[in-house]
């Protein structure tokens, strides 16, 4: 950074050198807008080439199938168990960097393009996932191309591939187009996530010729701060230079800094407001960007400035979540031998809920229940590839307006698509599918070293998946707690020996269960051991308020599916939660029922913002009274809404909603029910619903009344388009794609008179007991 230090009226604006007040405000992030007088510019995409229906048969090539006109539109039908293709070669001239198909598909699928050369080499290849539509809905699927568009000139061929089962497809359109370098990064009036590579931060787009600016209240001290990042298609071989201004009332500039925007990696900028910028009273500051070499279009990603007072002891709250993290498998919870030496000190200083359970059993349903206090129930988020509804409130964004910095640093690709980022400044999440703790917890301690949060209240959200499958813990926590007795794990003799196990695909040789469950405590460990190193350099994370939850558990071999967690069970969904801090009372192991649904109301409460606008009920409430009446009952949903289930004390229903018929998008109503009892069968082996026909009736009066109350039509969102990065990702971690949801209230039907809703009918709601989300 540069500094000009400009001399007006004989007044020299250096830098203060008296030593700067502690500034006790609130952080604020500004307002970006287009600077007086700048000419609007056009974002419209300019259409270079559209075939309609005509022109697309008549243009592009079908391969291993027919095209034909019917009513205006391309309809084509391809072959059964082939996957059908169009191909163009008149590639249209010009600066195209968007591809898009207007359609209406008939069934779930993909769509791939693949760009070659005249030779026939892949330059770029892009998928999207799309679902089946109604005949009058049309879908508009886009392949952007901004990041490749250096390469487009040697494009000479073009080729949509469909699904093998796409059967007959509808196409109404096919456009080539060309957009503007402001159009490539969100608009300054609506910034959104960024990504240079896996860091992403809200940004809005600054170009050379539509600076930027924000009004603020100048105080001496006050840090002024902003990240900036130039994705690699819009540069010309230079490296934009910004250029940041402070000018008074009268349009004087007071100051003048200049940066260097670098390619594909955010930078953060900090300037710190001197008495003399102070003695202006209200500033704005004005960002501009220089063109590229012989003027051409430069245009960087710039995130929404903010000004932050100095203070001492700032504020820290650190979410962590431990991805299928069991319960019992902590130290302090004595069930299974495994090591976890900092959740035990976490435990023993703080609170930890022994009986808490997850609100649904996969990854980002669970998680958006955290993050939005709202069970699945109401949020209708019931797979990992569909997005929550910006409609709600996030933790995130109760924080960021409080003033806190908010970051989060993610394990798992698909918790970034999950909708949850709303309200994060930053958020890193891998390029793949999932990684290692030890990289995430080294993304995350860069962002604490970079000055960005000094002096600043900070809202972490840190994710750490080690303990979901595939289990591969490094050495040497790989054979930490491997049967000693000698005997070989992949010994066929072994089958059958522990009952009927069914291993997973990524240890299928192995033959003895208890050493891939041994695998799972490795990793267990291991994440603890790294929390622990990541506490211990950085005291500050657990100085004041920490939480660490589980999203949801893991079958291993007591309950099934074995070594996963698509069923729902007891053990899928009783999950750890510690509570941590100065701010907790040092209350030890606590038995009391909770689910993780009410942590983000806990941590607002705790963290002194309980006037703050959050759903939930703090978990500290009542643990030092004595136990009043009967037991709450708890409720969840499984993935893709098949199943439902109430806990209350010893008894456990699992209740069918839905089978599902995959490859035909239907789903087909089945409301069978088992109860269990947990005092006399912990691992759910006997249905005892027979001899308790009376508590069976009360508790699925009780969970269906939950389904029906639910507010999920005001929530619901169609969109489950994906990327081939997405679908790579899930099904790398075992998860298909969701499927639509029903209209309306999509869990059951009330009026079904089927012979389990016949056999037990839903009550009168006199006398119905207390329930948690």
């Amino acid at each position: 950074m540069r500094l000009i230090v400009l001399i007006l009226a004989g007044l020299t604006l250096a830098a203060c050198a008296d030593p700067l007040p502690e500034l006790r405000m609130q952080g604020k992030q500004l307002t970006l807008q287009v600077c007086k007088g700048v000419d609007e510019i056009s974002t419209e995409p300019i259409v270079l080439r559209h075939w309609d229906s005509e022109g697309i048969l008549a243009s592009w090539k079908a391969h291993k199938g027919t095209g034909r006109i019917r009513s205006t539109r391309a309809v084509f039908t391809f072959e059964e168990e082939e996957q059908g293709s169009l191909e163009l070669r008149d590639i249209p001239q010009g600066a195209y960097d968007r591809i898009r198909l207007d359609m209406r598909p008939p069934r779930d699928g993909r769509l791939q393009l693949d760009l070659q050369d005249s030779e026939g080499k892949t330059l770029h290849r892009a998928s999207i996932y799309f679902g089946r539509s109604d005949p009058d809905q049309l879908k508009n699927l886009e392949f952007p191309l901004q990041k490749v568009r250096k390469s487009l000139g040697d494009v000479s061929r073009a080729i949509l591939h469909f699904s093998k089962d796409v059967g007959t497809l509808t196409i109404t359109g096919i456009t080539f187009l060309g957009t503007t370098p402001e159009s490539w990064l969100p608009d300054p009036e609506a910034p959104a996530m960024t990504a240079m590579g896996s860091d992403h931060r809200v940004a809005a787009g600054l170009s050379s010729r539509r600076p930027l600016e924000t009004k603020f209240e100048a105080q001496a001290g006050l840090n002024f701060s902003f990240n900036c990042a130039a994705p690699d298609g819009l540069r010309d071989n230079s490296d934009p230079d910004l250029t940041l201004e402070f000018i008074d009332d009268t349009g004087r500039t007071l100051a003048e800094h200049e940066f260097a925007v670098p390619v594909n990696s955010w930078r953060s900028e900090q300037v710190t407001i001197d008495a003399s910028l102070a003695q202006a009273g209200t500033l704005t500051a004005r960002l501009s960007l220089a063109p590229g070499r012989r003027g051409t279009i430069t245009a960087c990603a710039l995130t929404p400035p903010r000004v932050d007072g100095r203070q001492s002891d700032p504020r820290t709250v650190l979410l962590l979540t431990s991805d299928t993290h069991r319960a019992d498998y902590l130290g302090f919870m004595e069930r299974a031998e495994v090591d976890t030496p900092t959740l035990d000190r976490l435990a023993r200083a703080g609170v930890a809920f022994t009986d808490c359970w997850a609100a649904a059993n996969v990854t980002n349903p669970a998680h958006i229940s955290i993050m939005t206090g709202t069970g699945v129930q109401d949020h209708g988020v019931v797979s990992n590839d569909i997005p929550a509804s910006p409609k709600f409130l996030t933790l995130a964004e109760a924080f960021a307006e409080k003033g806190y910095r908010t970051f989060a640093a993610l394990s798992a690709a698909h918790l970034a698509w999950g909708g949850i980022e709303q309200g994060f400044e930053r958020m890193s999440s891998p390029d793949r599918a999932a990684r290692d703790s030890s990289e995430t917890i080294a993304i995350l301690e860069e962002w604490l070293q970079d000055g960005s949060t000094d002096d600043k209240p900070l809202f972490v959200w840190l994710h750490l998946f080690d303990a979901h499958g595939a289990y591969r813990p490094p050495p040497p926590y790989d054979t930490m707690y491997q049967p000693d007795d000698g005997e070989d794990p992949k010994d066929p003799a072994n089958a059958g020996r522990w009952g009927e196990v069914t291993m997973p695909s990524w240890c299928s040789q192995v033959t003895d269960p208890r050493y891939v469950e041994a695998l799972y405590r490795g990793e267990v460990t291991y994440q603890d051991n790294a929390l622990g190193e990541l506490l211990g350099r950085h005291p500050r994370l657990e100085r004041d308020l920490l939480v660490f939850v589980g999203d949801h558990g893991e079958n291993l071999y007591d309950q099934g599916p074995h070594f996963d967690h698509s069923g729902l069970t007891t053990v899928t969904q009783h999950i750890p939660l510690i509570l941590a801090g100065s701010r907790v009372p040092s209350m030890g192991l606590v038995q009391q029922p909770v689910t993780q649904v009410n942590v983000g109301r806990t941590l607002l409460d705790l963290a002194g913002l309980g006037g703050t606008e959050f759903p939930g009920t703090n978990l500290l409430l009542g643990l030092d009274a004595e136990p009043t009446g009967e037991p709450v009952t708890r409720f969840a949903l499984q993935a893709h809404a098949l199943k439902a289930s109430a806990k209350r004390g010893r008894w456990y229903l699992n209740h069918n909603l839905y089978g599902r018929q995959r490859s035909e998008g239907v789903r087909v109503p089945n409301h069978e029910i088992v109860l269990f009892d947990l005092d006399a069968d912990p691992d759910c082996k006997v249905n005892v619903l027979e001899d308790n026909r009376e508590i069976a009736l009360d508790l699925r009066a009780q969970l269906l009344r939950w389904l029906m109350d639910s507010r999920v039509a005001e929530y619901l969102t169609s969109d489950y388009r994906t990327d081939e990065a997405t679908l790579k990702a899930l099904a790398g971690l075992g998860y298909s794609p969701g499927s639509a949801l029903p209209d309306n209230n999509p869990w059951i039907d009330p009026e079904c008179a089927c012979e389990w809703c016949e056999a037990y009918p839903v009550g009168k709601r006199d006398g119905e007991l207390d329930s948690e989300d």
